[in-house]
C-alpha cells in the first residue's frame, strides 16, 4: 500500500465555480459546485444565465421599437460582456459559443438548430482548443446541454403520458431536464468520483429556479454598483440570500441518507453507468411492449428486495484499512485488518464528542462490532461519543492513558488496559504499538515544560500514540492531542517513519517540526469540526504538511472518509462534513 504524495484525486469534486470579482453570490455560488452531485446543473445553468440575459436584453429593446438587426447587435455585445465579466470558464465559453451562430442566424433572419449548433461548439473546441474541450467543466456542460436539447422532450412527454396527463408537458419537462443531464453526467462524474446520489435530481428541481435569478440579480448589482452603491448592496444581498438558500438545500440533501452511494470506481462502474442509462432508454422507448414492462418490474423488484440489494454493486462503503469520521470537533479513526484476512479486526481511535455523529459514521461504514477501543486521553472531544458503543458494538477491550483520571471516561463493563509505550496487540493483518506515554509522570513533566497549553491538565501530554502496521508494511501514527514537549520526546525515541498520520491536537499552532520531518508521512488527517472557534487548523500546521510534501484530508472539508485497502492513496468521501 504506497501512498502518493498528492491530495487524493477522488476527494476533489468536479464542478466550475463562476468568478465575479467582488460579489458574495458568486463566492456562494463557488461552494455550490463543491456538491458534486450537482454538477450537472451548474453546467446548464451558464446557458439558461446567458438565455436570462440576453432576455433582459432583447425585451425592453423590442418594446422599444427597435429592429431586429441592431437588437442582435446589441445582445452579442451584451453576451460578450457577460463573458468578459464571468471569466473564460469552460462552461461559460460553451455557452458563449453556441450563443454565437444562434444569434448570427437570427441576424440572417433563420432560425439554427440548438443541436446543430452544441455539435458545431464541440468540434471548433476540440480542433482549436483541445485541452478545453477535454476539461472536465466543458465535458459535463456539452454533455447536459445535449441531453437536455435530445432526451430530455421525448422523457417529458412519457412522464406525462405515464401520470395521465395529471402532469402537464411543463411540469413534466421541469422533471425531464435535470433528470436527463444528471443521467447523461453520471458515468463522467463516477471516473472522478464513484458515488452517486439519490437527492441530485430532486435537488436540481429546488434549485434551478433559484439560481438563474440570483446570477442575473448579483450581475445588476454589479453594474449598478458604479452609478449607485447603495441599490447595488440592496441587489447584492438579495441575490445572496438566493444563493444561501441553494447552499442550504444541498448542504442538507448531502447529509441525507443515500447522498453518497458507492459504486464500482474506473472502467467498471461506468460500463455499468451506460448499461443502466442504455436499459432505461429501452424501457422509456418501449414502454407500451408488455415483454418491456414485465422485464422493467422484474428488474425494479430484484433491485429493491432487501434480501438482494446487499449483492449490488452499490451496496455499502468500500473495502479500507482506514477511515477518519467526520464527527465535528473531535477524533474518531477506525483502523482495519488488511483484506484477505480469516477474521476482519476493527479498532477504534477516540469516539468523538457525539454518539449520535459516531454512531452515522459507523452505520455508513457497517462497522457493527469492535475487537478495541482506544480512548487516548480523558477529554470529552475523544470519549464524549462511547455511549455509542452499546450492544454488540461494544469493544472487547479497551486502553486509556495512565492518568488516575482516565479510568472516569471508559465503557462500562469492558475489561479496561492502561497503555503505557512498549505496549502492543497483535492480530492477522494489523499490529499496534504504544509509542508514548511511559507513565503518567511521564506526561506531567511535559505537561510542565509546555509553554503555554492553557489546557490546565496533563490530559494531552498523556494522549495514548499509536503506531498501527499492516503486513505490507503501510505504518499510521496517531498524535492524539500530543503537545509540543511530548511531541518533543517522542521524536528523540524515533519513532520511524509513517505513510500516514494523525495530526495533533485537530492542527493546532502547538507542533514539533522535527517530529513530522521524522515520520516523513504522505498523507496526514486533520479531524476538526467546521467553523471551530479554535481556527484549527492553522496556516502555519498547514504551511508545514505543504513543506513536507504531505496530502491533507480534513473532515470539517472532505467528511467521513476511507483509505480503501486496494489502493490507500484513493481516498474517498463517504459521508457529509461536520
Amino acid at each position: 500500500m504506497l501512498l502518493v504524495r498528492a491530495l487524493p484525486s477522488a476527494l476533489l469534486v468536479p464542478g466550475d465555480p463562476k468568478v465575479f470579482p467582488s460579489d458574495r453570490l458568486l463566492r456562494a455560488r463557488t461552494l455550490l459546485c463543491l456538491c458534486r452531485h450537482y454538477a450537472p446543473l451548474s453546467q446548464t445553468i451558464t446557458g439558461a444565465n446567458i438565455a436570462l440575459v440576453l432576455a433582459a436584453v432583447l425585451g425592453p429593446l423590442l418594446l422599444a421599437g427597435v429592429r431586429r438587426r441592431p437588437r442582435i447587435v446589441i445582445a452579442g455585445a451584451v453576451v460578450a460582456g457577460y463573458v468578459w465579466l464571468v471569466g473564460d470558464e469552460p462552461s461559460v465559453q460553451r455557452a458563449a459559443t453556441m450563443a454565437v451562430p444562434l444569434l448570427a442566424a437570427r441576424f440572417a433572419g433563420v432560425r439554427a438548430s440548438p443541436v446543430a449548433v452544441l455539435a458545431l461548439t464541440v468540434a471548433l473546441w476540440s480542433v482549436l482548443d483541445p485541452v478545453t474541450a477535454a476539461s472536465v467543466g466543458f465535458l459535463l456542460s456539452a454533455l447536459a446541454t445535449a441531453a437536455i436539447l435530445i432526451a430530455a422532450p421525448p422523457l417529458a412527454s412519457a412522464i406525462a403520458e405515464a401520470s395521465g396527463q395529471r402532469l402537464g408537458e411543463g411540469l413534466s419537462l421541469v422533471i425531464a431536464v435535470p433528470l436527463v443531464a444528471q443521467l447523461a453526467c453520471t458515468p463522467l462524474l463516477i471516473l472522478l468520483t464513484p458515488e452517486i446520489s439519490l437527492w441530485a435530481v430532486p435537488v436540481n428541481m429546488l434549485v434551478g429556479p433559484l439560481v438563474g435569478p440570483s446570477t442575473v440579480v448579483g450581475l445588476l448589482a454589479l453594474v449598478v454598483g458604479t452609478l449607485w452603491p447603495a441599490a447595488a448592496r440592496l441587489l447584492d444581498t438579495v441575490a445572496a440570500g438566493g444563493a444561501h438558500l441553494v447552499l442550504l438545500i444541498a448542504r442538507t440533501a448531502d447529509a441525507l441518507p443515500g447522498s453518497r452511494i458507492t459504486v464500482p470506481a474506473g472502467a467498471t462502474g461506468v460500463l455499468l453507468a451506460i448499461s443502466a442509462i442504455l436499459a432505461l432508454t429501452i424501457a422509456i422507448a418501449a414502454r407500451r411492449a408488455p415483454l418491456v414492462r414485465w422485464a422493467t418490474a422484474a428488474v425494479l423488484v430484484a433491485a429493491l428486495a432487501p434480501g438482494l440489494a446487499r449483492h449490488l454493486p452499490t451496496h455499502g462503503a468500500p473495502e479500507w484499512t482506514m477511515a477518519v469520521c467526520a464527527a465535528g470537533q473531535g477524533d474518531a479513526i477506525l483502523l482495519r485488518s488488511a483484506a484477505g484476512t480469516a477474521e476482519q479486526t476493527t479498532v477504534l481511535l477516540d469516539t468523538g464528542p457525539d454518539p449520535a455523529a459516531l454512531r452515522d459514521c459507523l452505520d455508513r461504514l457497517s462497522v457493527h462490532r469492535l475487537d478495541l477501543l482506544v480512548l487516548t486521553h480523558p477529554h470529552a472531544d475523544h470519549t464524549g461519543g462511547r455511549e455509542a458503543l452499546t450492544g454488540s458494538r461494544a469493544p472487547d477491550e479497551q486502553w486509556i492513558c495512565p492518568l488516575p483520571d482516565a479510568a472516569r471516561s471508559v465503557v462500562p463493563d469492558v475489561p479496561v488496559t492502561v497503555a503505557t509505550t512498549g505496549h502492543s496487540w497483535q492480530r492477522e493483518g494489523l499490529a499496534l504499538e504504544v509509542l508514548w506515554p511511559g507513565s503518567a509522570q511521564d506526561a506531567i513533566v511535559a505537561t510542565a515544560r509546555e509553554d503555554g497549553s492553557g489546557e490546565g491538565d496533563a490530559a494531552n501530554d498523556c494522549s495514548v500514540v499509536v503506531a498501527a502496521t499492516w503486513p505490507d508494511g503501510t505504518r499510521m501514527v496517531s498524535l492524539a492531542d500530543l503537545e509540543p514537549a511530548a511531541q518533543e520526546q517522542v521524536a528523540a525515541a524515533g519513532p520511524g517513519r509513517a505513510d500516514v498520520v494523525k495530526v495533533a491536537h485537530h492542527g493546532s499552532r502547538r507542533q514539533h517540526e522535527e517530529l513530522y520531518d521524522l515520520l516523513g508521512a504522505d498523507l496526514a488527517l486533520i479531524t476538526v469540526g467546521q467553523d471551530n472557534t479554535f481556527g484549527h487548523p492553522t496556516d502555519d500546521v498547514l504551511q508545514l504538511l505543504r513543506e513536507d510534501g504531505t496530502a491533507v484530508i480534513r473532515t470539517d472539508q472532505h467528511g467521513t472518509v476511507v483509505l480503501p485497502s486496494a489502493d490507500p492513496a484513493a481516498a474517498r468521501a463517504v459521508g457529509p462534513a461536520r
